[in-house]
């Protein structure tokens, strides 16, 4: 029997053990065998409280770190707790919530570094004076991540941006012109000429 209750507290299941233990001893007396088996049940049940209680401190330090955002230490104690205390209240839903937190957590810093990336990507076409190129990555970028504020002044970027390639495209067109002009070739400044007057027109109507 002493082996047998010995069993149930291995178990943790100081109820049962201490139920058979009684039954034990009412039925065969004490002896020595069964007094050790009480000295270790008792034991394990004040081994048991302090898990407990070391448990239900570290779901308190978890919740501090929880209000803090410190979301990765609460988890590591709620961990700690749920290892001595399986069983505590309370455990179970706040380590999920914690989780959970986490990890939409992570998501947003995931999602905004590839926003961050998507943005630089656009300016660096701006940059290369590729003002299709950006336009056609912003609309993609608005259909992926929305109207995020990284995206607001890239749309006035690119606008800029085809002002001056079509200026600069028109003076390069007068400077075409007043070559074939001087060349005496008329018949080829003429039309030139009209290219560059439409970009300065389209140019003027963007002002």
């Amino acid at each position: 029997e002493a082996t047998a209750v010995q069993g149930l507290i291995a178990q943790g299941d100081f109820d049962e053990a201490r139920e058979r233990l009684k039954q034990a001893i009412e039925s065969w007396g004490a002896d020595d065998g069964l007094n050790q088996v009480g000295r270790d049940l008792e034991k394990a049940v004040a081994r048991r409280r302090q898990e407990q209680e070391r448990a239900q401190g570290l779901m308190h330090e978890a919740r501090t770190h929880v209000e803090a955002g410190e979301l990765q230490v609460a988890i590591k104690k709620l961990r700690d707790a749920q290892e001595l205390d399986p069983t505590a209240q309370g455990l179970e839903q706040a380590l999920a919530s914690a989780e959970a937190s986490l990890s939409a957590r992570m998501e947003a810093e995931r999602r905004r570094r590839e926003v961050t990336k998507t943005a630089a990507a656009i300016a660096g076409h701006i940059a290369a004076d590729e003002p299709d190129e950006a336009a056609n990555a912003l609309f993609l970028a608005r259909n992926l991540y929305g109207n995020e504020p990284e995206f607001a002044n890239l749309d006035q970027a690119i606008v800029r941006l085809r002002e001056r390639l079509r200026r600069e495209e028109a003076e390069r067109l007068r400077g075409e012109a007043r070559t074939a002009m001087e060349a005496q070739d008329f018949a080829a400044a003429i039309p030139i000429l009209e290219r560059s007057h439409g970009l300065e027109q389209t140019a003027e109507t963007h002002d």
